[in-house]
């Protein structure tokens, strides 16, 4: 129970108010799932030089690891948010789902977008491929008109421009309001030097790096 404080009290620190209690619904099914193993380690937090928050908790034996992506703070507003995780589903994100699916492997990493918030859940084996593959989604806004026509939107941004659309994601998902989680069979140690490998070369965009 020491263990599960301190993992929710880490994220209480590091996420603002307005998604707390989804937060605190997804760490909820990532404790039950590591009582099984009943190795889990206090989590640690750190910050990359860029601004990004990371949260690890090691759990060795479970064989299996999750991270979560989330944006706090900034400019955020959840109907743009879900429509960048629309997007991302369509275009960067299909694309490696499609390359692990080619794999035909049983228990194949699992990737998903789902209101602007990604999702990764592999093998110990495989997370490393995994987590890269997100992390490239998170970077990059591979948006086109034809993407944004047949997103499905809500009625507070169903008349967007691409440009705002953009515009948004340069400004909001950057790396001082990306907050990420990651727990399971991963070394606190391994999960660092896989964070910077993935995000320690991401700068700061300008506001319209994305919209010329």
């Amino acid at each position: 129970m020491g263990q599960v404080k301190g993992m929710m009290g880490l994220i209480k620190e590091m996420m603002g108010l307005k998604k707390r209690m989804l937060v605190m619904v997804a760490a909820g099914i990532m404790m039950v799932q590591f009582a099984q193993a009943q190795r889990m380690k206090d989590p640690v937090s750190f910050k990359l030089k860029n601004g990004l928050n990371v949260i690890i908790a090691e759990n060795s034996g479970m064989g299996k690891v999750y991270a979560s992506f989330k944006t706090e703070g900034g400019i955020l507003n959840e109907n743009f948010s879900a429509l960048v995780g629309e997007i991302w589903s369509r275009s960067t994100l299909a694309g490696y789902r499609a390359v692990f699916e080619e794999g035909e492997r049983a228990g194949m990493p699992k990737l998903s977008v789902a209101h602007g918030d990604g999702n990764v859940s592999a093998k110990a084996a495989d997370f490393e491929a995994a987590f890269m593959a997100m992390s490239d989604v998170w970077q990059s806004f591979d948006a086109s008109q034809d993407l944004l026509d047949v997103a499905p939107k809500s009625a507070e941004v169903a008349d967007i421009t691409l440009e705002t659309l953009k515009n948004y994601y340069s400004r909001q998902v950057v790396p001082e309001h990306t907050y990420i989680t990651i727990a399971g069979d991963i070394t606190v140690a391994d999960a660092k030097m896989l964070v910077k490998k993935a995000f320690g070369s991401w700068a700061v965009r300008s506001d319209d790096v994305l919209s010329r």
